[in-house]
């Protein structure tokens, strides 16, 4: 259990589930200051916003930030939130999933958005990450913005997180996108996921 009873002192003391799942929010907390580190070099380096999420209902829910020094203007914070599958971190999310997961998901976005045909582009996204590990989305969060996401693996997490950045439209056309953009965001995605597994693999010095 997550509370230990002590009959000597007829007190409760926190349980080892407890403390085990402490320090897994801890370390996934660590592994997120981490990624930080590494996404806002990648932003200033390309010049671009760069977004770790997760998913919230029928959104991707915005929980680090990062942006380069140029005047992209999408209107993201930490604690923002894009629509989840009209964006590349929200498709990418569900592209992730095992089959059954992913019907379920592609249910209920039938039925939270009846009147859009979402199926195609949704369907089209999976084929993308399958095929380059990444998908692109252009003029969906915002106009003249492109969009590119994968999936990256924090470690102790229960959901995969969706990275992702978003750049002017006319800095990176699709084919560039391809070429160049998304093996940038794969590389990062592979740094980020070293990290993680170093941390699980060594752990870290609590004092």
């Amino acid at each position: 259990g997550y509370l230990d009873y002590l009959a000597e002192t007829t007190q409760y003391r926190l349980g080892n589930a407890a403390l085990a799942l402490g320090f897994g929010i801890l370390s996934t907390l660590d592994g997120r200051l981490r990624a930080r580190e590494r996404m806002q070099r990648f932003a200033e380096e390309e010049d671009l916003l760069v977004v770790l999420s997760i998913r919230d209902r029928m959104t991707m829910a915005c929980q680090v930030v990062c942006r380069g020094r140029g005047a992209l203007t999408v209107r993201l914070e930490v604690g923002s939130r894009v629509i989840l599958p009209k964006s590349a971190m929200g498709r990418a999310w569900v592209a992730s999933l095992d089959a059954a997961a992913y019907d379920r998901t592609m249910s209920e976005i039938e039925q939270q958005f009846p009147n859009e045909n979402l199926v195609p582009s949704m369907a089209e996204a999976g084929q993308q990450l399958m095929q380059r590990g990444f998908c692109i989305t252009i003029n969906e969060v915002e106009p003249d913005v492109m969009g590119a996401a994968t999936i990256v693996n924090l470690g102790r997490t229960p959901s995969p997180y969706a990275l992702g950045c978003a750049v002017p439209a006319f800095r990176y056309r699709r084919e560039r996108s391809q070429a160049e953009l998304g093996s940038k965001l794969m590389a990062l995605r592979q740094q980020i996921e070293q990290d993680s597994s170093f941390e699980a693999t060594f752990g870290t010095d609590p004092f």
